[in-house]
């Protein structure tokens, strides 16, 4: 309970941020049908929270090419010790475990 308290804090500027939703989408149909995605900005970065919906592991393809800055080189995880690449066209790749969900930050720097 105490992890998950940890989370929804450090969630909290961009779950409660008054921006508009970014447009973020799966590229290919495994993932449109299976991963639910919200994308937030706050206080000058960019958090995506990915939550897969199907009772089978997911390899994950997200289009991050409309949030608007394209010199993205990787994806933070939070609360993971991890990182992932972001390609030239701004695409993510990730695999995604039944039910399990990833929480993406970007920097425009990074």
């Amino acid at each position: 309970m105490q992890s998950l308290n940890r989370e929804v804090q450090a969630l909290k500027p961009a779950l409660f941020s008054m921006k508009e939703d970014l447009i973020v989408m799966g590229l290919d149909d495994a993932t449109k049908g299976n991963i639910r995605i919200l994308a937030k900005e706050a206080n000058d970065e960019y958090i995506i929270i990915c939550v897969n919906n199907s009772f089978y592991p997911v390899d994950a393809k997200i289009d991050l090419s409309q949030i608007g800055i394209s010199n993205l080189k990787k994806a933070e995880l939070l609360f993971e010790n991890r990182s992932v690449k972001i390609d030239g066209k701004m695409h993510l790749q990730d695999t995604f475990k039944p039910f399990e969900r990833h929480v993406y930050r970007l920097h425009a720097a990074n």
